[in-house]
């Protein structure tokens, strides 16, 4: 179910999470894939700071900034899509 067709005002994400159960699961589908996403996108920072070191070369150095970036903004979205009352994804 798609809920894009509404503005969610602050504070009131718990309320709509408790009224349409189904919109609490698509949420936690979403953050099982970011949090996939993640790991992938530490992996690939890793990958490429040992690029980095094999080489002596600086590109996969910035790479590497660039992709951290993306990962922490990743870490972001699951944090607050978590964060309103959610289910626990340990648990999952």
């Amino acid at each position: 179910m798609r809920c894009g067709w509404f503005r969610i005002r602050s504070g009131s994400l718990s309320q709509v999470r408790s009224r349409f159960p189904e919109v609490q699961r698509d949420i936690d589908d979403i953050r099982i894939r970011l949090i996939a996403i993640e790991e992938d996108l530490a992996e690939v920072a890793l990958a490429r700071l040992r690029d980095a070191i094999d080489d002596g070369g600086s590109s996969p150095v910035l790479d590497e900034r660039r992709v951290t970036r993306a990962r922490r903004a990743i870490e972001k979205a699951i944090v607050l899509l978590g964060d309103a009352g959610g289910t626990d994804l340990d648990d999952v």
